[in-house]
């Protein structure tokens, strides 16, 4: 167990977390974690950079764990926001598919 692999194990479990706070209305805290989880994105790549602990299967870990996260927001802000999602149905529809698309491929 690496640094890194420990955020992405943070980030992984942070979805399921995410949900079950979207689903009772918790907003504040929703927030809370998932700025915690896109912290953990953005400093978890650097980290295996500089202890040079690059690898294959930290790299596909990495992309789940970010899947996960952007599949859970959209959930998420649906049952947080429903009003808001459907105002901006188009844009949720892209930043899905944006998401989806290379996760896919």
């Amino acid at each position: 167990m690496t640094i890194s692999y420990i955020l992405i194990a943070i980030r992984m479990a942070s979805a399921p977390i995410l949900l079950l706070l979207a689903w009772f209305g918790r907003e504040n805290t929703f927030l809370t974690v998932l700025i915690i989880a896109f912290l953990t994105d953005s400093i978890d790549g650097p980290i295996a950079r500089y202890l040079h602990q690059e690898s294959e299967i930290g790299s596909k870990m990495d992309t789940s764990a970010d899947v996960s996260i952007y599949i859970t927001y959209m959930i998420s802000a649906f049952w947080l926001w429903p009003d808001i999602v459907r105002r901006e149905q188009m844009y949720f529809m892209m930043l899905f598919a944006s998401i989806l698309i290379p996760a896919v491929a």
